[in-house]
């Protein structure tokens, strides 16, 4: 039973609130079973920090990948590419 963990049940809902020792917080069923997660808000904003960052660079890599594929799949078509010096040379003008 959830009441074995320092659980409380939760003033009209069916579920309980579970302080553990770490900063985060989990509601369980009846059964004991955790069911969410409560974290601190600090936690959240550091976690989607995190994870919007890593989607930057996953693009990035996925960009990368793309222009990779590109340059091969032109090569085997016998396609003459632009070189890199030509290229910023003409994103300068």
């Amino acid at each position: 039973m959830a009441s074995n963990f320092g659980c409380k049940l939760h003033k009209d809902t069916f579920y309980y609130l579970c302080v553990m020792s770490s900063s985060l917080n989990y509601l369980v069923d009846g059964k004991g079973h955790k069911t969410n997660v409560l974290v601190p808000v600090k936690t959240w904003d550091n976690l989607n920090g995190q994870v919007e960052k890593l989607n930057k660079k996953l693009s990035i890599l996925t960009g990368i990948q793309e222009g990779i594929a590109e340059v091969r799949n032109a090569r085997a078509q016998g396609k003459t590419l632009q070189s890199l010096s030509d290229f910023l040379s003409e994103s300068q003008d």
